[in-house]
């Protein structure tokens, strides 16, 4: 295709695109954290420039989406379960249950402990044949993820004297995760997410991506992974 259109080759990280996201239709420059969280990532990334960026932590085990699904299963919900385990969460109590969270690294993140946390919770109404009060364990799951999210982006935010936080990925359409980043604004702070259509995978974010940050090749001996850092 580079050949034939006479067009440079970029090779462009899946997850930049999902950052850049947000810098469609948005006066968004560089520096600032920003908070990616997916199915198969969860990260917070110091952008110096956009050219210069640093995965400063990430999770451990789980990420944020994937422990979604887990416990959307656990539960009973069909996959994909991360969006029907927030719709639920909206109509229950966010402090019915007390679920752990992971004391791990400054900036890291850890959900395997929540996720059996959850399943025991699970098992103490079943094992009684009891039913499920399924929104408020939704919430209370829902509550626990976000907040730890929220501690960790804000302490990134003090930290590196940044006054601008980003949320990007799949998982930046969840309701609650959105509203309690969000909720930094009131503390001063510039809050950017993207638009629910370009949350999800999509051609704009690559163009954006493309566009903004620093990635043009020569030609296209490029080596292809399916996980960058």
């Amino acid at each position: 295709m580079q050949l034939k259109l006479d067009k440079p080759f970029i090779g462009i990280n899946h997850l930049n695109a999902h950052l850049a996201a947000n810098f469609i239709d948005t006066d968004l420059e560089p520096p600032f954290i920003a908070l990616l969280v997916s199915g198969g990532h969860t990260q917070i990334i110091k952008v110096n420039s956009y050219s210069d960026m640093q995965i400063i932590g990430e999770t451990i085990d789980d990420a944020v989406g994937e422990a979604y699904d887990k416990v959307a299963r656990l539960i009973g919900l069909p996959y994909p379960g991360g969006p029907k385990l927030d719709k639920l969460a909206q109509e229950g109590n966010p402090f019915a249950f007390k679920l752990p969270e992971a004391k791990v690294g400054e900036y890291d993140f850890s959900f395997s402990g929540l996720k059996t946390a959850s399943l025991r919770l699970v098992k103490s109404f079943t094992d009684k044949n009891l039913p499920l009060p399924l929104n408020d364990i939704c919430a209370s799951f829902q509550e626990c993820v976000s907040s730890t999210l929220y501690k960790k982006v804000k302490h990134a935010l003090e930290q590196t004297g940044f006054n601008q936080v980003v949320l990007a990925g799949g998982v930046a359409a969840n309701s609650e995760i959105r509203k309690k980043i969000f909720s930094l604004s009131d503390l001063g702070y510039k809050v950017y997410a993207p638009a629910m259509k370009y949350c999800t995978d999509n051609a704009s974010m690559v163009a954006s991506a493309a566009y903004f940050f620093e990635n043009t090749f020569d030609n296209i001996d490029v080596e292809v992974f399916s996980r960058v850092k």
